[in-house]
């Protein structure tokens, strides 16, 4: 997610130390990252691009004997207004590949 920050990955790295699987929920249900140390069960059924995929996607790690860590949430893109504040948030952000995304998203919401 263009919103992460290099803190959010910092921390997912810390928990992955830990943990088995890490994952960032994003605040409709679904997730913003997914990380993780071991090879992954079958995820091919899961709920994808719905509100129940990080349930379904944490219990089905803890299913098949994997610890998971959650870290901060994180908004998503799913919807326009979500591109919206995406533009908004992406004003202030001096990463170069972010600074890119803020200048093609300008262009497209014009």
């Amino acid at each position: 997610m263009p919103e992460q920050t290099p803190e959010m990955l910092l921390e997912a790295a810390a928990l992955l130390r830990r943990q088995d699987v890490v994952l960032s929920p994003a605040e409709d249900g679904g997730v913003t990252l997914m990380a993780s140390r071991c090879p992954w069960p079958d995820l091919a059924d899961l709920p994808w691009s719905t509100p129940e995929l990080g349930r379904a996607l944490a219990e089905r790690c803890t299913g098949a004997g994997l610890e998971v860590g959650t870290m901060t949430p994180c908004a998503d893109v799913d919807e326009w207004a979500d591109l919206e504040r995406l533009r908004t948030t992406l004003a202030t952000d001096l990463r170069e590949p972010q600074q890119a995304l803020h200048k093609l998203i300008r262009e497209l919401l014009r």
